[in-house]
């Protein structure tokens, strides 16, 4: 399905390239609207979190820099090396490396000092049971995760998950 996406964007790219603006503008546009297309498309049938790895501002940079990447093999195309005419039909490949390491919702989790502030409290008498730990095992294989918040360590999320779960056997 990717390759197909790949292929649709690509060939967009190259129609409007070839017939709908001429010379340089036509090399930007065609790269760009493709290398969109592609990315949206990846970013849309993704089977993963669609949130952002890194902050707003971070992951505006980095795709600016891979904007920028991009522009750069549109500008050596036409004007150093024709022969990065073939290869700029290929820089819509760039797209998965960015949806999956911008739009991953994988990224580096930092520890804000209010995160754990609203946990719900637990029965100080109250000790994780054997069937406690193996269902939270349970609840972490699964894709949506509830108490799964950012900013929060595995650690707070079972007392999350086990103040909600104590508070519904109660």
């Amino acid at each position: 399905m990717k390759i197909l996406g790949l292929a649709v964007s690509s060939i967009i790219g190259l129609f409007i390239s070839a017939y709908l603006l001429p010379g340089a503008a036509g090399a930007y546009v065609s790269i760009l609207v493709a290398y969109h297309l592609f990315l949206a498309f990846l970013i849309y049938l993704a089977d993963r979190e669609k949130g952002l790895a890194l902050s707003i501002p971070f992951t505006a940079a980095m795709h600016v820099a891979v904007l920028g990447l991009l522009v750069g093999i549109a500008y050596l195309r036409q004007n150093h090396f024709p022969l990065f005419g073939f290869i700029s039909f290929f820089a819509t490949a760039l797209a998965p490396i960015e949806s999956h390491f911008l739009y991953s919702g994988s990224g580096i989790v930092i520890l804000r000092p209010d995160a754990t502030a609203n946990l719900p409290p637990l029965p100080d008498d109250y000790e994780p049971t054997h069937e406690d730990q193996e269902a939270f095992k349970e609840y972490l294989r699964q894709k949506e995760r509830p108490f799964r918040k950012h900013g929060l360590s595995i650690d707070d999320e079972f007392r999350l998950w086990l103040a909600w779960r104590v508070n519904r056997q109660a």
